[in-house]
């Protein structure tokens, strides 16, 4: 028999390793103060859906889309952002 606990644990990684066109649940912000606080300002907020629209490790870019908004963030500050994939 499963615990209520045990329902509630789901895999998490950084943003860096979600793909293109997946929809990914923020769960956690590895980040603190001003750029922290950047990123809530914006909506990056823990149990915020965003798809992911093109990974550039070129460039180290990553550009999300929350609600019709697009976002582009540098590869060391989405590494810091772990997400969950939704199902």
């Amino acid at each position: 028999m499963m615990t209520l606990e045990a329902t509630k644990t789901r895999t998490t990684l950084p943003l860096t390793l979600a793909a293109p066109g997946e929809v990914v649940e923020i769960v956690e912000i590895r980040l603190h103060g001003d750029e922290k606080q950047r990123l809530q300002e914006l909506g990056l907020i823990p149990g915020t859906s965003i798809r992911i629209v093109k990974c550039d490790p070129m460039n180290g870019v990553i550009l999300a889309v929350r609600l019709d908004g697009r976002l582009a963030l540098n590869r060391g500050t989405a590494h810091k952002i772990l997400v969950s994939k939704e199902r």
